[in-house]
Parts: C-alpha cells; structure tokens; sequence
C-alpha cells in the first residue's frame, strides 16, 4: 500500500462530493443520506471528517438550516400578522400561553366496554347511567 492509501472519495472529485454533502446537510439529512446522496460510503464521510476536523463542524451546523428556516418563516408570518402563528409561537414559547392541559381521565363506562359480568353486579340505576351515555 502506498503513503496515500486509498483515494479518499475512490476516485471522485472531492470539491464534487463536499459540495454534494453540503447540500444534502442543509436539508438536513443525516449521515447515512447525505453520504448516499453524494454517492459516498459513510465510512469515507467519516474518513474525511476524520481528515478535516472543521468539516464535521460545518456539516453539524448546516444540519440546523431546516430549522433555522421553519423559524424565519413563522417570525415572517407572525411579522406579517398571521394570528395563528402567534398564538402557535406563544404557546410553545411563553409559560404564560401555554395551554393547561387538563388531566382528567374518562372514567365513563360505555356499553361496548361492559362485560356481562360486571353488568350482574350493578343497580339498574347504574345500568340506565351507562345506557344513557353519562
């Protein structure tokens, strides 16, 4: 084996791939998809990163571009006065919006969940309850 080893990208324009991987970064594929989009194995990908430490860097911070993206166009909505989009940001973003969510537990018994034998075991007033809907 010689002192270069194997060609880095078997062969491919490295500027073509990086370039490939970028893009596919930034719609914020994984590791897995972005290699494949660039027609690379994961182990080369990690080989390069392994050789360019920043590039890892980089390819961490295109990954949040769909992201930063969602956000601009909701502060864009919300900027052009879209209420709902507001309220969606507020209730995600401020204590004081967020909706309370009641835990209460639906303890009706419907006819279709009633067994026989717990039908036995009722008052006939029970039984109208249930039969009723309350």
């Amino acid at each position: 084996m010689s002192e270069t080893g194997r060609p880095l990208f078997d062969g491919k324009d490295e500027h073509v791939v990086v370039s490939k991987l970028e893009e596919g970064f930034s719609k914020g594929f994984t590791d897995n998809e972005a290699s494949l989009y660039a027609g690379i194995s994961r182990s080369a990908l990690n080989r390069y990163i392994d050789k360019h430490p920043a590039f890892g860097t980089r390819k961490e911070i295109l990954k949040d571009q769909p992201k930063m993206l969602a956000k601009d166009v909701v502060v864009t909505a919300i900027g052009d006065g879209d209420k709902q989009q507001a309220n969606w940001y507020l209730e995600r973003k401020d204590p004081e919006f967020t909706r309370k969510s009641e835990n209460k537990q639906d303890t009706t018994l419907k006819v279709e969940n009633l067994s026989m034998e717990d039908a036995v075991k009722m008052s006939p007033e029970q039984l109208e309850e249930i039969i009723k809907g309350k």
